[in-house]
Order: structure tokens, then sequence, then C-alpha cells
């Protein structure tokens, strides 16, 4: 039985006072371990109720007042003083706090604010709505709420909140045009949606190509079949540039300049086969929690270590982890252990909450002029204004001077790609030169790309292209099956993430059941 089993049982239908000695010693001394691997996603997943002083399990309930659960409260509150807390959680403890100071925020808070605009309402669950309600009376403040059912694609309650009821009701405005795509985007969206949506009109300024379906045999051929088509795919309105020139200029112009060429498909990782297809059948490399991890550097160049597809927000994270080793090694520590980025942000606004603030916007700084950087001597003159700031506004806050081993570990230039010890590409599928960042339809929510690479995956046991054949025809689904409408929501967000090129990946057998004249009026057909 793994140490994640054992506090797994103990917390569950299992009495703690029945547990032998031998493995409840073994469960306190291997705690510390379990926190930093798999048990933090067990101690995450349960949640506290506060207010009725249970914890809730995936089985039921126990009470916080038992040994078993007073030690998981234990374990939850030390969590806590790490930074450490579930989306559940940052909710349980507003409404704790609320009850525990007696606040009234609704008496008041219209004295201050007249207006609350709610945007991707589709998403709130009951108890967002809930903890809104304890602070914005709604007699008092105006609520203005902004979103689309049609793209509620959460799993869970939050699909049945009661806002979105609010916003199927009669005083709801309704917005058809898009300002994302043009008129040949629009049209597959119009009946690739949860109900009819004919009302949906395309931007008439934007030159949108006709979409167009992949057929393969090989899942593998795929991206290399879209990145011939970005390629070959010109937009007359737009001085016949390719669709990624079009992309390469955008993205250029953007300050952080972000992939906009991406795929994206439902499911990710579930062991794929011939009859089952997933993200992974056409990028074995994909991973769904795309964190792009970093082992311990041996120099601080490995922390700003250029990337083509790191971001300003990769090299911030990485900038932080630097310093807070460089810290470590000018013996500067939180307790006996290294500072963590939440520690320091806390010591930094105790002594002033501006210098919290100019640290963040600092590290920002430095993180876009790497992302903008081209050579070695940016490089060099970056690492000297972090070194300065470090020298003359951390380490003094600590009463501490630069060390030998701190110094030598700024200065060393060899540390760079030893061990492989260098910033993971992350999900994104290169072919020369050319970057398509592969993702879930949930991670690219809200994104606007140039262009968008839809895979068809299993969900289910069947694939968009089984489930969804008839809207494909452009005929809108009129049912109430909810697999089917959940269906209809992923992709309705997956295939509104383009601007100017839609393509989606279909396999050639299940295309040839479906394929008809009028598919073909909506959609272009290519093979891979």
């Amino acid at each position: 039985m793994s140490s994640t089993k054992k506090y797994d049982f103990q917390l569950g239908k299992y009495d703690w006072n029945k547990i032998p000695q031998n493995i409840k010693a073994l469960i306190r001394t291997k705690r510390d371990r379990i926190i930093d691997s798999q048990g933090k996603d067990i101690i995450l997943s349960f949640r506290i109720d506060w207010l009725n002083n249970k914890i809730i399990t995936d089985s039921g309930s126990i009470g916080m007042c038992t040994e078993a659960g007073a030690e998981y409260v234990k374990l939850k509150e030390e969590m806590f003083t790490e930074g450490i807390l579930s989306f559940d959680d940052a909710y349980d403890l507003a409404f704790r706090y609320i009850q525990e100071k007696d606040l009234n925020f609704n008496s008041f808070s219209d004295k201050r604010f007249q207006y609350l605009f709610v945007d991707e309402v589709q998403d709130c669950d009951n108890q967002q709505v809930e903890l809104i309600k304890k602070i914005f009376a709604d007699d008092k403040v105006v609520i203005q709420r902004f979103g689309d059912y049609c793209q509620a694609i959460y799993e869970g309650e939050e699909n049945d909140s009661v806002e979105n009821n609010e916003l199927k009701g009669e005083n709801v405005l309704y917005i058809h045009d898009s300002n994302r795509f043009g008129e040949n985007i629009a049209k597959p969206l119009r009946t690739l949606c949860m109900e009819n949506n004919h009302q949906l009109r395309g931007n008439e300024e934007v030159p949108s190509v006709k979409p167009i379906i992949i057929t393969y045999e090989d899942p593998l051929s795929v991206l290399p079949r879209y990145v011939e088509l970005l390629n070959s795919t010109s937009i007359p309105a737009m001085n016949n540039l390719s669709v990624l020139e079009i992309a390469n200029k955008e993205r250029q112009k953007d300050p952080l300049h972000r992939v906009n060429v991406k795929a994206c498909g439902w499911v990710g990782k579930k062991g794929a086969n011939d009859r089952k297809r997933f993200i992974e059948s056409y990028f074995p490399a994909f991973e769904r929690k795309n964190g792009k991890q970093r082992m311990e550097g041996n120099s601080f160049d490995d922390f700003i270590l250029k990337n083509p597809h790191g971001t300003v927000k990769d090299y911030a994270a990485s900038i932080i982890q630097g310093i807070l080793k460089l810290l470590d090694l000018c013996d500067i520590k939180n307790g006996s252990r290294r500072h963590t980025r939440t520690s320091l942000l806390e010591i930094l606004m105790a002594n002033n909450i501006e210098q919290k603030e100019n640290f963040l916007k600092e590290v920002m700084n430095w993180s876009l002029f790497v992302v903008q950087s081209h050579s070695d001597n940016d490089t060099h003159s970056i690492k000297e204004t972090i070194y300065q700031y470090v020298v003359t506004s951390l380490l003094p806050l600590f009463g501490k001077g630069i060390t030998p081993e701190a110094s030598n570990f700024f200065n060393a230039t060899n540390g760079r790609f030893q061990n492989g010890q260098v910033v993971e590409p992350g999900n994104i599928y290169n072919e020369n030169g050319i970057d398509v960042e592969v993702a879930t339809v949930h991670a690219v929510k809200g994104e606007t790309h140039a262009s968008t690479l839809y895979l068809e995956t299993s969900y289910y046991g069947c694939h968009e292209s089984e489930r969804l054949s008839e809207q494909f025809k452009g005929i809108a689904y009129t049912g109430e099956d909810e697999r089917t409408l959940r269906n209809l929501r992923v992709v309705y967000v997956g295939m509104s993430r383009p601007r100017y090129m839609l393509c989606v990946a279909i396999q050639k057998d299940r295309f040839d059941k479906m394929d008809c004249s009028e598919l073909r009026e909506i959609w272009d057909v290519v093979d891979a």
C-alpha cells in the first residue's frame, strides 16, 4: 500500500483509532514526503466545510473534531502556510472569514460600488454566485453579466449554475456579431453549437478563409500537413500574404511574442489507440500539465536561458527561482529551508508594500528584456542589472552580503546545458522554425489565434465526426443528449478561436461516412 493510499484510507471509511500504531507512525514520519508529492493532490481534493466543522471527501464526510479530522486539518493548515490551497479552499476560507467576523458587506458595498461587471459568467459556479450575493446586494448594486452559456465547458455544477439562467432571461441583450472572425468561420459555428446559432454574424473586415477539414489515416501526418497549409494558404485581401506570414507579423507586434498558431482538442492523454484518438495521437510528446519545469541550475545563466518558446511569465517565474537560490547561497533562509516566492513576497510586503510591488515590477521588466534579447551582450546586461538590485535592495533587508558561493553561482558561465538543466519547451510542435502550440480546448479558452487546428478526440467512445456529423453539414442540433451538448460546447469554444483559418482533423474512414455536397459547401477538404 502506497503512502498516498494510507492517507486516503485514514480519512475515508476507516477509524483512525483502530489503525495499528506502527501504521500511524509511518504515516506521520512520511508526512513531509507525502505533502511534497502525491499526497498533496489528495489533501487538496478534500474540502473543509468550516461552517459545519466537516471534512468533505469523495466518499462522504468526517468530523473535524475526530482524530483523523484533526490530523487532516493540521496538514491543510501547514499547506496554507506554504501558500498552497485549492480553488475551493479560497472560497471556503472567504465564507469562514465572513461568518467569524460577522461581516455584512451587502449592507454597505453599494456606498462604494454602483455597478458590478461579471465577465465569463457562464463559468461561475454556485459557490462563486453565493459569494457575490454575500458581498453585493442585487437590489442596491446594478449587476451586469457578460457571457455565453453555449461556452460553459467546465465540468461539474457550474453548467447548471443559476447564472446561466440569467443569461437566458428577458433582460438579456444578445450580441450576435463577432469581432474576431469573418463570415467563412461564422458559417460552421452556426450549427456546431449547442443550439441553433443562425443569428451569428462574422466580421466583414476580417478576411477569414473557407474552413478546411484535414482527413488522415496516420494521425502523425496531421500537424505536418497543417504547417503546409499555413504556408500555402494565402489571403488576397491581405496582399496575398500566407496565413503563416500574417501570424508571424501579428506575433512580432505582440509585446509578449506569444505563439498564435495552435492545435487543440478535447481529450489530451488517455492511452490512445487506432480506435480512439486523443491529442497524444497527433503529438505523442503532449503533456496535459504544460508546466515549463526547470531542474536546479548550476549558474544564474540557467535561469535566464534563452528559449524560443519562453514567455514573459515563464522567465518571471524562472528569474525569481534564480534569486531565491542566490539568497539561499547567501545564507538567507526561511527557518531551516530556502525561501519560496510566497515567503519572500511576504517579507517584502511586511517591510514596505511598495517594495513588494517594485520587486514584481522589476521582475516583469527583466523578463520582457530577456524575451526581446538578441545577443549574449543583452544577457550580460540584464544579469548585471539583477545583480545590482539583489546586492543593493534585497540583501540589506536581511543584513547580509554576497558570499563567495553566491558570487561563483552568479558569475559562472558554464552551467547552461549541463546535465539537461534547461527549460522544457512545453507542448510545441516545431517544423522548419514554425511553432504550433498544442493544447486542450480548456487551455485555449478566451484566446484569439491567427489559425487554429481542431483535433478530433474520443469522448465516451465517440469522436466529434461521429457524434456531430450532421452539425458539420449545417444542420443545427435540437436534441437533449447531455454528451452531445457537452461536445458541442467544447467544439464551439475550440473552433471559435481563429481569426483567419480554421482546420479540423478527421480520420478518413469516419469522414467518408459523413461526406456530402452540403458539407463541402461549408468546408474545403484536403488529405494528409
